[in-house]
């Protein structure tokens, strides 16, 4: 009997690790969706609706096991690239990214953030 839950267990494993993930989490969508008119990404496109792989997105990279987006590479694509009037980020828009190991904002004349309400959850989730 133990020898079968220990196979059957084997089996599912690694069904899980060979799929892995075929797509970006909703909520993390979604907020990709919120930061795109502060960043103008026109290279976003959510031609598939809610099932939407924003893993597959220009500029974005994700975990493949999870499918939570890792990395934003974010630089030198907001529509006050060309200016040089600076503008702040509100931090909150980064909440829903419970992975994000990598953020590049470079070039972007960001001249400060806007707190989320809870700071101390933003720094833990970047691991600052």
């Amino acid at each position: 009997m133990k020898k079968k839950a220990l196979w059957v267990l084997v089996v599912v494993w690694g069904i899980v690790c060979l799929c892995g993930s075929h797509g970006c989490q909703e909520q993390e969508r979604i907020a990709l969706l919120a930061l795109k008119p502060t960043f103008n990404l026109v290279s976003w496109v959510d031609t598939g609706g809610s099932n939407s792989n924003c893993c597959s997105w220009k500029n974005v990279k994700c975990n493949p096991t999870t499918g939570r987006v890792t990395q934003l590479m974010l630089g030198f694509m907001s529509s006050n690239h060309f200016s040089t009037k600076t503008w702040r980020l509100n931090a909150s828009l980064l909440l829903p990214f419970e992975e994000l190991k990598s953020l590049d904002l470079s070039g972007n004349h960001l001249g400060g953030w806007i707190a989320p309400e809870e700071p101390n959850l933003l720094s833990s989730r970047l691991g600052a």
